[in-house]
């Protein structure tokens, strides 16, 4: 954890260590913020802060035992995840008797697993993702979990969670005023779309290059994404083979699972990314300064940055929205990709 983050969020983390001090921490967590990188790090040192086997005085996790260590490596083997899955990204609420992974009651199922280490932590990645059938199968669990488990909800949109679900929770909120779009990729995104968006128009070559470039940016998001969680699940999935083939099975679906859903969240951010580039340039061609724009950040970096007529940058933002809508469905991505690009550089 940066010192930067211990600085910003020091009521948050504070009041979750005093709570340990006093053994009175909880079990159901409901983490909201729009800033998915600040949840997701937050919801490890509330893990540590549970699971800590020699937490400071002031109830605050040592970062030296055991399961700190590997909560901070990302292979605590007692940390279950749930993603959203699929083209429309949802959690589903699995079929019984044997739900498929990377659904609510095959979650639910492991929580309830005998543990073989401490603290069984359970959390749920863009739980607004969420159908009602699925929160409603949660609520009792979220109620009454097993013991010596905690489970943490994390969003960006609390408001889309039920009644019930939240009233189950204790909220913590983690706002966040800087735009980031932090993701494999992200460095090289903002100049292809600079190039893209800042020239005269007329160019097939330009737009031939740019949706190969957009393309290749989001190929290595996936390779990357692919990569890391293998990683994380490496340890898990070579235990489980050497006791129980068939756990060692569901782990691997369950690790499929985790890659389709944290790809498809990652390449949301990228594609908010064009839209939020688009939008901004639309802005600075209207007169507004570049110190006034709520999302100035993506342009740092970009010395000199030349601007388009107010009327070609609105018809830049209106293709970006047009992308975005476009992939919400069951489209050809590169097709998309390809007609986003030429349709900018060759008009």
């Amino acid at each position: 954890m940066s010192s930067e983050f211990r600085e910003k969020y020091a009521l948050q983390l504070g009041c979750i260590a005093n709570a340990r001090r006093q053994g009175k921490l909880g079990h159901t967590f409901l983490l909201t913020g729009d800033n998915d990188a600040i949840r997701h790090e937050f919801a490890i040192e509330l893990s540590k802060t549970a699971a800590c086997q020699s937490p400071g005085a002031d109830g605050t996790p040592c970062n030296e035992c055991r399961y700190c260590r590997m909560l901070n490596n990302g292979n605590y083997p007692e940390l279950l995840e749930l993603f959203p899955v699929g083209k429309s990204r949802q959690i589903p609420v699995g079929t019984p008797p044997n739900p498929e992974p990377n659904s609510v009651r095959y979650f639910i199922d492991r929580l309830f697993l005998t543990s073989s280490e401490g603290c069984k932590i359970g959390l749920i990645n863009d739980a607004d993702r969420l159908k009602s059938e699925a929160q409603n199968a949660l609520l009792k669990t979220l109620e009454e979990p097993p013991d010596d488990c905690i489970i943490i909800l994390s969003t960006a949109k609390p408001s889309v969670l039920l009644p019930t679900t939240r009233s189950r929770c204790r909220i913590i909120s983690l706002p966040d005023n800087r735009v980031k779009f932090d993701f494999p990729g992200s460095t090289e995104l903002f100049p292809v779309l600079e190039r893209l968006f800042t020239a005269d128009g007329s160019s097939l070559e330009l737009g031939l290059r740019s949706a190969s470039d957009l393309l290749k940016i989001i190929s290595g998001l996936e390779e990357s994404v692919k990569s890391q969680v293998e990683s994380e699940w490496e340890s898990k999935i070579s235990r489980a083979k050497e006791f129980d083939a068939a756990l060692a099975k569901n782990l691997n679906k369950n690790m499929e699972s985790e890659i389709a859903g944290r790809f498809l969240s990652a390449r949301q951010l990228l594609l908010e990314g064009i839209y939020c580039f688009a939008s901004q340039l639309y802005l600075l061609s209207c007169g507004v300064a570049l110190s006034d724009l709520p999302a100035g950040e993506v342009f740092e970096g970009l010395e000199s940055l030349p601007l388009p007529p107010p009327e070609r940058a609105e018809y830049i933002l209106d293709a970006a929205s047009e992308l975005l809508n476009q992939l919400r469905f069951n489209v050809d991505e590169e097709l998309a990709i390809r007609n986003f690009a030429l349709k900018i550089a060759v008009n």
